[in-house]
């Protein structure tokens, strides 16, 4: 196999093996740094003998349209905000499919990544069937 690092002018090349290990390690930094802010947020807002709100985002299921390119994501905000968002740095017309609002929406993200991941085919963009989106909804309605 080649260098993985091979410089070229001023770029760099990274080769499928080393973004998708990079990919898996900034999730994982990403799911430690949830678990801290957790904790904090709950620290500060403690008053004696109250119990913490739990906070609710939501999963969302954008699609790009005509296709079964699905983009899994999360937000604390609104849905419709973030498909704003996202649309304008795509160049194809992106639909919101599914979505659905839970306190543990940052674990269900990492779980149904790590669920797709043989279908990833860059950052949180997978190929599925709608049909799975639509088992996954119903799914999660029945917890």
């Amino acid at each position: 196999m080649c260098n993985t690092n091979v410089r070229q002018s001023n770029l760099y090349i990274i080769y499928p093996e080393e973004f998708k290990q990079g990919y898996d390690d900034y999730r994982a930094s990403r799911l430690q740094y949830y678990e801290i802010m957790k904790r904090i947020e709950a620290s500060h807002n403690r008053k004696p003998g109250v119990e913490p709100k739990a906070v609710k985002g939501s999963v969302y299921f954008f699609r790009v349209k005509d296709s079964d390119l699905f983009k899994i994501g999360i937000t604390k905000g609104k849905v419709a905000g973030r498909l704003y968002g996202i649309q304008t740095s795509c160049p194809y017309p992106i639909e919101l499919y599914a979505s659905y609002r839970t306190t543990k929406f940052q674990e269900d993200e990492a779980e149904l990544h790590d669920r797709f991941q043989d279908r990833r085919t860059v950052g949180e963009w997978f190929e599925l069937d709608p049909s799975e989106i639509d088992a996954i909804i119903l799914e999660m309605r029945e917890r």
